[in-house]
């Protein structure tokens, strides 16, 4: 349930789910940041909590054998990961020195880190098997097991109870705390086809070298989707260098097929993205869909859309 601009509210309160009758205004309405309607109601699909977790923390050689991981966890299990999250041995680093108190997963440390869940909601896979372990974490031991021997896997630690679950997820959660500890930030929020998350990181490596020679990344991944937070710290306080790491990003990502806006939304600080890397296209039917439906611009101004530019301006 939407109230529009004008008042009327626009009804699509639906359980259905299968209905492809006209224009996809739902999304249309989640996707636009308040900028066209306020949405007041929603009907939610509730899912099943999973009965069983198997949670564990990697050291791998790199990011294709971290890939090559998925993918054998995903065949074996049926698609019941999760969670994928990558961790660089620079933020571990700074994460142990953020909480001094947490214990890390490691007694050394490794490039590549992955965080791995697997879950189900299955009563088979949930229940214990002959040895009284649950058969969801006898599968998932296996196959680790498995890619250790491999050479896949460097080391694993699998988590034997809640609170060393609870613990490596607080190495991954806690990235916003631990990013924002320095200044300035250079922030990005990018996509990129799975494969190409470790040619994005290479590359950038290169080039934010080249405009900022002592420059920090404090990289987080969602693996699984190729999420990448890319947060720099600068050496530089020039907000122009800033803003040149940031098309640098932008440029590199357009290059491999991504995004510069994988998950946070645009706002007001992607603006400059938007107006420079959006197909001008695209932008263009927004800002009609905008006019048409708020001509005041009285609902979130300033958002989302770029300002339009005069030629030569």
């Amino acid at each position: 349930e939407v109230v529009l601009p004008n008042g009327e509210i626009m009804e699509m309160m639906s359980e259905l789910h299968k209905d492809n009758s006209g224009y996809n205004l739902k999304h249309l309405m989640i996707g636009a940041e308040g900028t066209l309607g306020i949405i007041t109601a929603a009907v939610l699909r509730l899912m099943p909590k999973p009965r069983a977790y198997a949670t564990a923390m990697l050291g791998v050689p790199s990011l294709d054998a971290a890939l090559t991981i998925l993918n054998a966890l995903q065949s074996a299990t049926g698609g019941a990961v999760e969670a994928y999250e990558y961790m660089p041995r620079f933020y571990i680093e700074k994460y142990a020195e953020h909480f001094a108190d947490r214990q890390l997963p490691f007694p050394i440390q490794y490039d590549v880190n992955i965080l791995v869940e697997v879950a189900t909601t299955a009563e088979d896979l949930s229940a214990p098997d002959d040895t009284g372990q649950i058969r969801l974490s006898s599968r998932f031991e296996e196959i680790l097991a498995d890619q250790l021997q491999s050479g896949a896997i460097l080391d694993a630690v699998v988590a034997q109870n809640d609170t060393q679950r609870a613990q490596m997820w607080h190495l991954r959660e806690s990235a916003a705390e631990v990013t924002v500890a320095q200044k300035p930030l250079v922030n990005h929020d990018i996509a990129v086809p799975l494969d190409k998350v470790a040619v994005f990181l290479n590359c950038m490596q290169d080039r934010l070298a080249a405009l900022d020679p002592g420059a920090e990344t404090i990289v987080v991944s969602h693996l699984g989707d190729g999420n990448i937070h890319y947060p720099v710290w600068p050496k530089s306080h020039d907000p122009k260098v800033h803003a040149a790491i940031t098309e640098a990003v932008e440029d590199v990502v357009l290059d491999l097929g991504g995004s510069f806006s994988a998950e946070h939304g645009i706002g007001r600080s992607k603006l400059p993205s938007m107006a420079r890397r959006k197909n001008p296209v695209a932008v263009a039917v927004m800002r009609q869909i905008k006019q048409a439906l708020d001509p005041n611009n009285i609902l979130n101004p300033g958002k989302v859309i770029p300002p339009q530019t005069t030629k030569g301006s």
